[in-house]
């Protein structure tokens, strides 16, 4: 039997507007479900990137050694799943502090962001070697610390990330022997990673129509 290629008709070139499509960036995004999932991915970005920076530079040329060590990756997990719900009140009171000025009920507004926080923290399940009672008392703790928020002026970005430096340097998976004094380090990388996803959210998102949604007037 004789091979006969299948035939297939010549693809058609895309037409200007077509290729204009192509270059078209997506419309800011407005709503709370976008607004769960940004901060679930940017929270988790922001405390895993600064976890495995700082744990690589302190184990220096061992650290692939370390990272094989099966006690390391169980202190790891631990640490990353401890300093989680930081990272969401972190994230998310800068979230609250930009969207503030927009909002037509104000006061609404720090509950509305906290409950989008719950919803991200409650996408994950507990981690059991941390155990339902203190995954609760995170949980809560997120949430009274996000609700306060609302009860004072906005911070300033590069300040929010200030008094967390110490908690989260206490929480980095390394022998203290090895840690040293690194809490600022540590309270600096938190800074300037928040600095940069301040941007990144006032780009991706429209502050005044997310704010509209979660603090409408009237609530």
């Amino acid at each position: 039997m004789t091979f006969r290629p299948r035939f297939r008709p010549p693809a058609r070139r895309p037409g200007p507007m077509a290729l204009f499509d192509l270059f078209r960036k997506a419309p800011p995004a407005a709503d709370r479900a976008a607004l769960v999932a940004w901060l679930d991915s940017r929270a988790a970005h922001l405390i895993q990137k600064g976890i495995h920076e700082y744990s690589r530079a302190r184990a220096g040329t061992n650290w692939q050694v370390i990272y094989q060590e099966p006690m390391f990756i169980a202190a790891l997990d631990v640490a990353r799943w401890r300093s989680f719900p930081i990272g969401l009140q972190l994230v998310g009171e800068m979230v609250e502090g930009a969207l503030r000025p927009f909002a037509p009920a104000p006061a609404a507004l720090a509950p509305a962001v906290a409950a989008c926080a719950l919803k991200a923290f409650d996408r994950h399940p507990v981690y059991p070697a941390i155990g339902d009672a203190e995954w609760g008392a995170m949980r809560a703790a997120l949430h009274d610390a996000l609700i306060a928020v609302g009860l004072h002026p906005p911070k300033p970005v590069k300040d929010i990330s200030v008094p967390f430096g110490p908690r989260i340097f206490e929480l980095m998976p390394m022998h203290p022997d090895i840690k040293q004094q690194d809490s600022l380090i540590v309270r600096n990388h938190l800074r300037t990673s928040l600095i940069t996803l301040h941007a990144e959210f006032v780009r991706d998102f429209d502050c005044a129509a997310l704010a509209a949604e979660l603090a409408p007037a009237g609530a």
